[in-house]
């Protein structure tokens, strides 16, 4: 089933795909256009360059959430949760937001970095990425992020990284009764009223309607949030 995946993903098996990690062999995958997937980020790739996106940023990006730091510092995210009633509505990290999802796991990708040097925006490489782990999964050479902790008698943290990103859940029990239950969902962390949404459209050229409608929408996909938008 895996192979049968791939092949109609990649066009040939995940672990052939996944060693065209420079830009000149990605790019000839994408011109042949083998499959709908390469199709659609070749029209991406495109229309990301007419759009003038090799320019540089007219804003400065959200910081890639590391998934391991994350895991490690959960502690300091339910204090977080803790100190401020709306923190699990626009949550950040040490204090600014953040971008959770593929493109903040697989950063060290020797492509992902490529193709983020290559546009001032994260959209191709946001596409890319979570092709990348798709291909990883199909070549069993993916592990999932997951994990919980106990904070204090009756409350406790559990964590995932899910397709979108970091998602955080965290209850308090009093007396045998849920006290407080909060979830952090990844749309909540890239759709911060600051964060990585914001920040992509920030300082973008309005020149006509429709233009800038197909720009936020395409960015709005790249960052897939889990609500209809």
């Amino acid at each position: 089933i895996a192979q049968r995946i791939a092949i109609a993903a990649f066009g040939v098996a995940a672990e052939e795909w996944l060693a065209w990690d420079s830009l000149p062999d990605f790019d000839r995958w994408l011109d042949a256009g083998p499959t709908a997937a390469a199709r659609f980020v070749r029209r991406v790739r495109d229309d990301d360059a007419s759009a003038g996106a090799s320019r540089e940023p007219a804003a400065p990006c959200a910081p890639l959430l590391d998934a391991q730091q994350q895991a490690a510092c959960m502690v300091e995210l339910a204090q977080a949760c803790d100190a401020d009633p709306g923190f699990a509505r626009h949550p950040t990290w040490r204090g600014a937001p953040a971008e959770t999802g593929a493109l903040a796991r697989l950063k060290s990708d020797p492509l992902i970095s490529a193709l983020k040097r290559r546009s001032a925006t994260r959209v191709p490489a946001r596409f890319v990425a979570r092709l990348r782990e798709l291909a990883l999964l199909l070549g069993g050479r993916a592990t999932a992020a997951v994990g919980a902790k106990n904070l204090r008698a009756g409350e406790g943290i559990g964590w995932v990284e899910n397709a979108r990103g970091l998602l955080i859940h965290q209850v308090r029990m009093v007396q045998d009764r849920v006290h407080t239950y909060r979830i952090i969902a990844p749309t909540e962390w890239n759709f911060h009223p600051a964060g990585a949404l914001a920040m992509a459209l920030t300082g973008s050229p309005v020149q006509e309607r429709d233009g800038v409608k197909r720009f936020a929408t395409r960015v709005v996909h790249s960052l897939d949030p889990c609500v209809a938008c």
